[in-house]
């Protein structure tokens, strides 16, 4: 039972730092490992937006999502128009080691006939060895102002609702 209950914890750990794609979803300590959006307000009209995936999350999905993050806090906040105007990212490896362990069960059994014994006797050693786990965290962070009214010149200007429209369909279903 114990072997058991180790191995699903291990395997579990081994997943849930391994296998999940982010899903688009807010940041929070509940999904530390995935990640998410999180953003807030500087002034007025301008916010810094940030999205952290968790491995194997690609880089290519990071950027829909964080588009599609700055147009949800624009039309939010009731503008529309949004205009990128400071990006960074940041990536963080790490390793962690899960124990090994070993467990080993066995059996006996003895005869007695007259003057002689007999004896017989098994056992079964199972070994885990230690698990080195490699993750991968990435982030982009862009800080954008926020328009109402006509749109404003300039690059990497985008309408909120064009946005939420075109990229909806592939954030929402991924």
């Amino acid at each position: 039972m114990r072997i058991l209950f180790s191995l699903m914890l291990v395997l579990s750990f081994a997943l849930s730092v391994s296998g999940c794609v982010t899903p688009y979803q807010k940041d929070s300590p509940w999904n530390a490992v995935v990640g998410g959006y999180s953003d807030y307000r500087l002034d007025e009209n301008t916010f810094v937006v940030s999205f952290r995936g968790g491995n194997p999350t690609p880089t290519a999905n990071l950027g829909p999502y964080l588009l599609y993050r700055c147009a949800e806090v624009t039309a939010e906040a009731g503008f529309e128009y949004f205009q990128i105007v400071g990006q960074s990212s940041d990536q963080k490896v790490g390793t962690t080691v899960l124990p090994g362990y070993s467990t080993t069960h066995g059996s006996a059994t003895g005869y007695v006939t007259g003057n002689t014994v007999q004896a017989f006797g098994s056992s079964q050693t199972t070994t885990i060895p230690p698990q080195l786990l490699t993750y991968r965290e990435n982030t982009l962070i862009v800080t954008i102002k926020a328009y109402r009214g006509g749109k404003p010149s300039g690059d990497a200007v985008y309408r909120a609702t064009d946005v939420l429209k075109y990229l909806g369909p592939s954030v929402k279903g991924r």
